[in-house]
């Protein structure tokens, strides 16, 4: 779900391009901050480019190879999350890269002869949450495909998969996924080795987003990821280990225009199992029948869970200092397919993102039981789409 917000944003570069050809850059912002004069509400309007391909079901999926770019889709992404620790305090990070088309595959047979020219936009998040000291750090870049300021490409041993600029993923020599980005005193170089096999979200990797066959997205997740390397906070470096999450999505047509914004789960449990839900929000506030998410238990049994599997009751809110802004800050999981009953937390309430469009995303915790008694806690990441004014798609107005 992660995608749709950076959707937007990469849509506002394909506007911004003519004038800057190949970077926009919002700086690292610490606590409070003026939003940028661009709103993704205005950025999904318009006809979805002709001749990609759309997601449909049965698709075989193959390791590596899925882990490369998707060029006859619209648009893709490569996101990572994680909760980390190291030299007695606590981190939670994200290193997100997406690829944009910017031209349809018939205007890619058109020669072109520029320096300059590119087929694609490649967009990144970078965020750090200090837990400890309770401060959260983010940025965005965005620059076109050309002259190797950006890319993306087949996976291949010590070679990167996408890259902008200097922030980079890559696959390393033994299978580990390498993820490096800096930006002014903050930064990451981190290795993560999975500990599982791909998780197939939606209908064995086909993943319904709404009425229309074509609004999916092709959609697995590397659930958990044991991640260890350095971390840099204020010029202070760290080293550091924990657990990370992947999601790759690809996709070519936006969300419905009956939704409003979502709320995406993403959780690990200290024994072994985890969880993702994504609750699709009507314009009511109300979850839609295509809410989904996928329950993994510690030997990696899989179980797709439907919108009525799962009941979310928001239990607090966290006003934005920016302008009052109200996101749900705590909430209570029900979990018709164990009885899991988990109450998530976030690691810091400030965790807001700020640029292209205004969203919520940042590292939880939890705790809880299942239906047999047993305690669940561990961590994760959650990301909430739509309560800000600037923060949604005008076609989804009403995760």
């Amino acid at each position: 779900m992660k995608a749709w917000i950076s959707l937007a944003a990469s849509l506002a570069f394909l506007g911004l391009a003519p004038l800057a050809a190949n970077l926009y850059q919002q700086r690292w912002r610490v606590g409070p901050a003026v939003p940028q004069g661009i709103s993704v509400s205005e950025l999904l309007e318009g006809e979805v480019g002709k001749g990609f391909a759309q997601p449909t079901p049965g698709l075989t999926f193959r390791f590596p190879q899925e882990h490369g770019p998707h060029l006859d889709y619209r648009t893709e992404w490569w996101y990572f999350t994680g909760n980390l620790a190291g030299d007695g305090q606590d981190f939670g990070y994200e290193l997100t890269l997406f690829r944009q088309a910017l031209l349809n595959p018939l205007e890619m047979l058109i020669p072109r002869t520029s320096k300059w020219a590119s087929s694609q936009a490649m967009l990144g998040h970078f965020a750090i949450s200090d837990l400890s000291a309770g401060k959260f750090y983010h940025a965005q870049r965005l620059s076109r495909s050309a002259l190797g300021l950006a890319g993306s490409q087949p996976p291949s041993p010590g070679q990167d998969l996408a890259w902008v600029e200097d922030w980079h993923i890559g696959m390393g020599r033994e299978g580990a996924f390498e993820l490096s980005a800096r930006d002014g005193g903050q930064a990451v170089r981190l290795s993560l080795s999975s500990l599982k096999q791909p998780v197939m979200q939606g209908q064995k990797g086909y993943s319904r987003k709404a009425d229309q066959p074509g609004q999916a997205s092709n959609y697995y997740s590397l659930t958990r990821l044991q991640t260890t390397g350095t971390l840099v906070t204020n010029g202070q470096l760290h080293s550091v280990s924990g657990l990370s999450w992947m999601d790759r999505e690809w996709s070519t047509r936006p969300l419905g225009d009956e939704l409003s914004g979502w709320d995406w789960f993403a959780l690990q449990t200290s024994d072994g199992q985890e969880l993702m839900f994504y609750q699709l929000r009507d314009r009511q506030g109300q979850a839609t029948s295509w809410s989904a998410g996928t329950w993994v238990d510690a030997r990696q049994t899989e179980t797709p869970l439907e919108a009525d599997q799962m009941k979310i009751e928001v239990t607090d809110w966290w006003a934005s200092p920016l302008d009052g802004t109200r996101y749900p800050a705590g909430w209570r999981l029900k979990v018709a397919l164990n009885g899991a009953d988990l109450r998530v937390t976030p690691r810091l309430a400030n965790q807001e993102l700020t640029g292209l469009g205004r969203y919520w995303e940042g590292a939880v915790s939890f705790a809880g039981r299942d239906g047999q008694g047993h305690t669940l806690t561990g961590t994760g990441y959650v990301e909430l789409v739509g309560y800000a004014a600037d923060g949604l798609p005008q076609s989804s107005r009403g995760r």
